[in-house]
């Protein structure tokens, strides 16, 4: 799940990983970097939802993320130092990082 590259949240995307035998997913969700940082599992829920709305509601995607984001009993949230490939090498920028499993409930 990405943002479209001609867009203002070109940074952004998202990824489900399978999650065992008894199903259930891990998830990723890397975005632009924000102001402070959650203090807690709700905050980093809410902060990491905005973002996943940023890039778009009317997918199948999103609802997929959505119900793996409101699964997940933990979520974190951390810095991330984000390089794009596509230009120079000293083009990288800071990031956030959210990460989550709903795997394991």
């Amino acid at each position: 799940y990405r943002s479209a590259s001609d867009s203002n949240i070109a940074g952004r995307s998202a990824a489900i990983f399978p999650g065992g035998k008894r199903g259930g997913s891990s998830w990723t969700v890397i975005s632009d970097v924000e102001d402070e940082r959650s203090t807690s599992d709700e905050e980093a829920r809410k902060r990491v939802l905005k973002v996943i709305e940023s890039m778009g509601t009317g997918t199948d995607a999103f609802k997929s993320f959505k119900q793996l984001i409101d699964d997940s009993a933990i979520i974190i949230e951390n810095k991330l130092h984000v390089r794009d490939y596509e230009k120079p090498w000293e083009s990288s920028y800071d990031g956030l990082i959210y990460v989550g499993d709903a795997a394991h409930p």
